[in-house]
């Protein structure tokens, strides 16, 4: 009796497998806009952050943007993945921003969702504090980092952050990837108490001193000794 050899055979099965896929996943399709808004912007965005920020149920987004005149974003979801822009009626209308870099966590430990936006040279916040956005529990924003942030002189242009409990204090510290020709390459910021943050890079001996162009941060816990490490 002639009988396929098992090599033959696995290759004839995976030949037919397409036949018997189910309709409904052979005709899923990605689509461009049809759910979201359409923004017409002089430049155009540069991060993006998802989260509940009205406490509804399901994920909402922030948009990062840079231009003249122009302002961050804020998306509601409708439940069923069609989004609304909200930022006229929910959030702060901060002109001429960079947000080439967004974190999304509970900050001030509240039970909401607060946001954070880097800062820039490009930028005309000429106190250079980052934006920190606080949320009141129904998704309305108030930009709160002129005094949850220290002063600093010198800008620092954000290029990336991460976020994450890097002292083991329980609440959400951050680190910030600056452009090259910055002070440091990176930097640590402290949460001190309920989302008041101190740059103690250099006070606390946290990062050593670089001069590198920080694009990206990932902090994980690569030694498994219970605490985050970072590669940038």
């Amino acid at each position: 009796m002639n009988r396929f050899p098992v090599a033959s055979l696995s290759l004839l099965v995976l030949l037919l497998a397409p036949l018997f896929v189910s309709p409904v996943l052979a005709q899923r399709r990605f689509q461009e806009f049809p759910r979201f808004p359409l923004f017409v912007a002089k430049y155009g965005q540069l991060s993006l952050g998802s989260g509940d920020f009205d406490g509804d149920g399901d994920q909402d987004i922030v948009l990062g943007r840079i231009g003249v005149l122009q302002s961050h974003q804020l998306l509601f979801n409708d439940g069923f993945g069609k989004f609304t822009n909200v930022t006229k009626t929910h959030f702060p209308g901060d002109k001429d921003v960079t947000g080439f870099a967004v974190l999304v966590d509970d900050f001030d430990q509240d039970g909401d969702l607060d946001i954070i936006f880097g800062t820039s040279f490009w930028s005309t916040n000429k106190r250079y504090q980052f934006l920190f956005y606080i949320n009141d529990g129904k998704g309305h924003f108030k930009n709160e980092g002129n005094f949850r942030f220290p002063l600093d002189p010198i800008c620092p242009d954000t290029r990336s952050m991460a976020k994450g409990d890097f002292d083991g204090d329980g609440d959400v510290d951050f680190v910030v990837g600056n452009f090259r020709f910055f002070k440091n390459g990176l930097l640590f910021y402290e949460n001190i108490t309920k989302g008041f943050f101190l740059d103690t890079t250099v006070r606390k001996k946290r990062i050593p001193r670089t001069r590198s162009e920080i694009m990206d941060i990932v902090p994980s816990d690569l030694d498994r000794d219970g605490d985050l490490d970072l590669v940038v």
